[in-house]
């Protein structure tokens, strides 16, 4: 991963608790700048507004639980039943947050 890969990833971290806190409607970019310890000059350079956040912030949880499940599922050393239910705690668990 490079190091603007590693940059995005730690400010979609930041983002999503921001949005999290005050909710979609309720943030704005100077939240967001704040949230991440960053200028809103590179907030603009990774995201061109704040629904470009929010959407990065909602693709990245779907490939985290999507990846998260396929690491259940393509388990070997689990059984059929473990993975149902190993798969339906960590869904219930991933929603509940």
């Amino acid at each position: 991963m490079s190091k603007k890969e590693k940059t995005r990833e730690q400010l979609i971290k930041a983002v999503r608790e921001a949005f999290r806190a005050k909710g979609y409607a309720n943030t704005t970019m100077d939240d967001l700048a704040r949230a991440t310890g960053k200028a809103k000059s590179t907030l603009y350079y990774y995201f061109e507004n704040k629904e470009a956040a929010f959407r990065a912030v909602v693709k990245y949880e779907g490939e985290t639980l999507k990846n998260e499940l396929l690491k259940i599922i393509n388990d070997p050393a689990r059984t059929a039943r473990e993975k149902l239910e190993d798969y339906v705690l960590f869904r219930w668990k991933a929603f509940e947050a």
